[in-house]
């Protein structure tokens, strides 16, 4: 009898140690005891569990025009009351909170991001800790990368804007059993990290409810109609592409590659190069634009105005090589007829000399008139032999020169004003 009343006393000894040593041992063991994780932690059934959440944008990481996705870094942040794990800290020497980890021995909220590319996320707090407070308040943290699906428009790239969200909603509860609501009206920006490429231009929060009709899913013959309400949490980030990168980079080098192609009808017939030229020209504008294309991104909006700009450069820089060809022609053409009266008019519009311009009408003058065929034969043999094939090619290269730079400059121009407006 004595050994067994020595034996017990040493056992309440060693409790007492061992709670006077591990106080958190001995608070879990209390408040976790008979605790069902699979039953909604209220007090009363009916009222729903309020569930707080919170984004915190850390980075864009990446915009995918093909995937039609956006892949961020965001800190999530939730908080929930747990009526069942509640204590007295006095009687824990104090202890205010404990840490537990998210999916042990504790209830938690059916959250996903609905709008996930691969599969619905589960908000990426699995591995995440608790901290839970003598109240009852859980509160989590963590830190996740979200894929979401995103309608990324470019026709306007660079210029383009995106607006892209990510929507966090419930598995199967309904709002009568778990109640969401955000955290703040717009998405936390206090620990973002900028980048070169995009910048965020607004953000901001939208709660939706939808009415679900549960009844369709059942048999007929159910004279009830249930409806429920889910309540879902879109948090939308507008996005602005950052233009300079990509001005310097392919816009000024067609801009000036288009401009040094104009050179090509200020290079002499004699020198030599007039075809060269621009053949070296089209071949480097061919291959520059080859690889501008590849790099631009897909559009599910149709074809962006840039790739139509330098598509339409490549076009006209064919046409001056097919001028330069044509200009040497003219060029090395012995004319054997008289010059029509149309190319005497080209020719003095272009020409550097100065020409009286009577002598092209009277050249032009029917015989009614009262001149005579002395006048005109001497006319017209001037102004053949002042027009020559040089003067022809000069003309024409002046001609096509003004119209295609014309051509150039509404073309450029209507890019700009597409693209920014």
């Amino acid at each position: 009898m004595t050994l067994y009343v020595i034996l017990v006393f040493t056992f309440l000894i060693q409790t007492a140690v061992c709670e006077l040593e591990f106080p958190e041992l001995e608070l879990q063991n209390k408040i976790f005891k008979g605790y069902n994780t699979n039953v909604r932690p209220v007090n009363n059934y009916s009222k729903p569990v309020i569930v707080t959440v919170g984004l915190t944008l850390r980075k864009v990481l990446h915009l995918n025009e093909i995937r039609q996705s956006f892949k961020s870094t965001m800190n999530v942040n939730l908080y929930w009351y747990d009526d069942s794990l509640q204590w007295n800290k006095s009687e824990f020497i104090g202890i205010n909170n404990i840490e537990i980890p998210y999916n042990k021995n504790i209830w938690v909220p059916d959250l996903m991001i609905y709008n996930a590319l691969e599969r619905p996320e589960d908000l990426g707090v699995s591995n995440a800790f608790i901290r839970l407070n003598n109240n009852g308040q859980i509160y989590v943290w963590t830190q996740t990368n979200f894929e979401t699906a995103c309608e990324i428009k470019t026709k306007k790239y660079p210029y383009d804007m995106q607006v892209c969200d990510i929507v966090i909603t419930k598995f199967m509860s309904s709002d009568l059993e778990i109640n969401i609501r955000p955290l703040e009206k717009y998405v936390n920006m206090n620990e973002y990290v900028e980048i070169a490429e995009w910048k965020i231009k607004d953000t901001f929060v939208k709660t939706t409810v939808d009415p679900i009709n549960i009844s369709v899913f059942m048999d007929t013959d159910i004279s009830s109609v249930d409806v429920i309400n889910i309540t879902s949490i879109t948090y939308t980030l507008t996005l602005q592409r950052s233009c300079k990168l990509c001005f310097f980079n392919n816009i000024l080098p067609v801009m000036v590659l288009a401009a040094l192609n104009f050179l090509t009808f200020f290079v002499p017939c004699e020198s030599g190069e007039k075809l060269s030229y621009p053949i070296a020209m089209f071949l480097t504008l061919a291959v520059f634009l080859t690889i501008i294309t590849r790099s631009l991104p897909e559009s599910i909006d149709g074809v962006s105005y840039l790739s139509s700009y330098v598509t339409f450069q490549l076009a006209v820089s064919a046409t001056i090589l097919l001028c330069a060809v044509i200009s040497l022609q003219i060029h090395h053409k012995k004319r054997k007829s008289q010059a029509q009266s149309t190319a005497c008019r080209l020719a003095r519009c272009f020409r550097h000399q100065q020409m009286e311009i009577k002598e092209c009408k009277n050249y032009n003058a029917t015989p009614t008139e009262n001149h005579t065929d002395t006048k005109q034969s001497e006319t017209a043999s001037e102004c053949n032999e002042n027009l020559k094939s040089e003067d022809l090619s000069y003309a024409f290269d002046k001609l096509m020169f003004s119209v295609l730079g014309l051509c150039e400059l509404i073309a450029t121009t209507t890019f700009f004003v597409l693209i920014l407006k």
